[in-house]
């Protein structure tokens, strides 16, 4: 076991409200699951097309390195079914890419996925969260047209400030004194 690696850049990841990452792996029908430590993980994940699934963070556990929501927005609302919350982020700084879903007991609350490269917005449903508004981004951040100085656009560090907001810092700062182990496995 090693200490948890912070990560937020360049990923996507899923966070399910539960105690328990075992009962994670059950609900989404892992396969192939294998004991690492985060070292390991974070080498291998994307050559082999695996996710991680970390130890419970403040009532969450996190998949890492899970992109296909991104083409099928369906799964989300697959995942969403079998807990009572979930979220979903995912960043890329090089194609401007930020993502954020929030489910609550299946329910989608809200949705954004946008791509600067392509200055297309792909989701953008449901009205802004109290975490979103705390964090600067208003209405006009999402609209692609209202450019202006004061206005907040989403990127990379407002994804992370989110995510951290919602649940679960991605610096995992809190928990840097704790060694632990996750699972890598297929999804």
């Amino acid at each position: 076991s090693d200490t948890p690696i912070p990560f937020g850049m360049k990923i996507s990841w899923l966070v399910v409200k539960e105690k328990d990452p075992n009962t994670v792996m059950k609900k989404l029908n892992c396969t192939d699951i294998e004991v690492s430590n985060w070292q390991s993980a974070f080498s291998h994940m994307q050559k082999m097309k695996k996710v991680f699934v970390t130890p419970c963070f403040n009532g969450y556990v996190l998949i890492l390195n899970y992109n296909e929501p991104l083409e099928n927005k369906e799964l989300l609302q697959d995942i969403a079914s079998k807990f009572e919350e979930i979220h979903y982020f995912s960043t890329h700084r090089i194609v401007d890419l930020s993502c954020w879903v929030k489910y609550i007991n299946g329910k989608l609350m809200r949705s954004f996925y946008y791509v600067g490269e392509q200055g297309e917005i792909f989701w953008n449903e449901g009205e802004l969260t109290n975490e979103e508004k705390e964090i600067g981004l208003t209405s006009s951040s999402f609209d692609l047209e209202a450019y202006d100085e004061s206005t907040i656009y989403p990127n990379e560090e407002i994804v992370d400030a989110l995510a951290a907001e919602w649940g679960v810092n991605l610096f995992l700062d809190e928990y840097q004194e704790t060694k632990s182990t996750g699972f890598l496995c297929h999804l």
